[in-house]
């Protein structure tokens, strides 16, 4: 699939699911950003096939208890300690049909 086609379809994906019509730009964090994530993963392996099977969720994605803890810190203007998965990065991803590190 040609990267325009993929890098089309995840913008609708990510639209879909923040229900927002901007385009979304290559350095955006899906979780740090847009509070996007097992859902996006989900739908990405339904429709492209992509794997995640080495996928460290707990490296980008809080649980629901860290996700209220993190939310909490972000307001006191405190950072969390998560790896930012940006969009650009699931676009290669999705390109290379599993997951792999951005630092590899």
């Amino acid at each position: 699939m040609a990267n325009d086609a993929v890098r089309a379809d995840l913008q609708k994906l990510v639209q879909a699911i923040t229900g927002a019509d901007e385009d979304v730009l290559d350095a955006t964090g899906l979780y740090h950003d847009l509070r996007i994530s097992v859902e996006l993963l989900n739908k990405v392996n339904q429709k492209f096939g992509t794997k995640f099977d080495e996928f460290r969720f707990d490296s980008y994605f809080p649980d629901e208890t860290q996700a209220l803890l993190s939310h909490f810190a972000r307001l006191l203007g405190i950072s969390g300690r998560r790896k930012s998965l940006t969009f650009g990065h699931l676009v290669d991803v999705v390109h290379k049909g599993k997951w792999f590190d951005p630092n590899s």
